[in-house]
């Protein structure tokens, strides 16, 4: 019997479902799910079935402490961090926050993997963990919560294609610039009808430092696409910032009586019909690459220009 682990249910291609032909043993982990934080070092464990809300509520709680994930509250731990789950603040604390996983393999021996013992299959389990075994339990790495959360959002129109590729050149020049620093979430998106969003996450700081930093950009695209159609832009404490992403959705879930879910319908236009999978996204974004913690932020101030 093929056995699959459900922690949230939140696979695109329904791996958490048993979508195997001919039936698989799904173990359903919402029973894992401690969030414990040790106040000296800041280490969290976490178990194997919590979900992403759950625990930045309760991290938050026990210690004004935060870890970069996700923004879908009902999202499972494992998943997430077993495929390389980044989030908002990845920029800014980097993404090695696992620091140990327990780990039951194929043979049912309980394994504890980390750069300290079985470091291979450490090293395979963060990015590929569901093909080598069943995380039931982490050990991670947790930040101060920020106190200063800029969430903030620019809408610009253009019916015109050309006037949209050079706007979004123009971000795309910005948000490469080196003196855009790590605490600035950024990115543009282009929707239907000419909508152009610039939009990317946080910026994790005080509302006029983000002013400075951002002002440069708003700038020229003020002059290209002309005054934004609507403008967003509010300082709020991490928490809230957490439910504003969550789009309404309860941080914090009952695994067992969570439904939170999609229907998504599939197309490819190069195939005759849609491929079997439950959604097809294709997107592009730069990750920084980053394997070790990241260095002391530097705090100098500049626009990016």
């Amino acid at each position: 019997i093929k056995l699959q682990r459900g922690a949230g249910g939140h696979s695109y291609v329904a791996h958490g479902l048993g979508r195997e032909e001919g039936g698989m043993l799904v173990i359903d982990m919402a029973k894992f799910n401690p969030v414990s934080l040790n106040s000296e070092t800041g280490i969290a464990t976490v178990g194997g079935g919590v979900r992403l809300g759950n625990m930045a509520c309760t991290l938050y709680k026990l210690g004004e402490r935060a870890i970069a994930h996700g923004t879908c509250p009902s999202v499972g731990i494992s998943g997430h961090a077993l495929y390389g789950g980044f989030g908002h603040p990845s920029r800014m604390w980097a993404r090695d926050h696992i620091l140990l996983m327990d780990v039951v393999l194929s043979s049912g021996a309980l394994v504890t993997a980390s750069e300290h013992g079985s470091q291979e299959l450490f090293w395979a389990l963060r990015g590929a963990g569901p093909s080598f075994g069943i995380a039931v339990g982490f050990k991670m790495r947790t930040q101060v919560a920020p106190g200063h959360n800029v969430v903030y959002a620019y809408t610009y129109h253009s019916p015109d294609a050309w006037v949209l590729a050079r706007g979004v050149r123009r971000g795309r020049e910005r948000g490469e610039e080196e003196c855009a620093p790590r605490e600035l979430g950024f990115g543009m998106e282009i929707r239907g009808e000419g909508e152009v969003k610039v939009r990317g996450g946080r910026y994790f700081g005080e509302i006029h430092d983000f002013h400075i930093i951002i002002d440069p950009l708003i700038n020229d695209l003020n002059e290209i696409f002309g005054a934004p159609t609507h403008v967003f832009v509010e300082d709020m404490p991490w928490l809230k910032t957490l439910e504003y992403f969550a789009e309404g959705k309860a941080l914090e879930v009952d695994p067992a009586t969570c439904e939170d879910r999609d229907t998504f319908l599939c197309t490819y236009p190069l195939t005759p019909s849609p491929p079997s999978c439950s959604l097809l996204i294709i997107t592009v974004r730069q990750i920084p690459h980053r394997t070790h913690q990241a260095p002391p932020l530097q705090r100098k101030l500049c626009p990016i220009v």
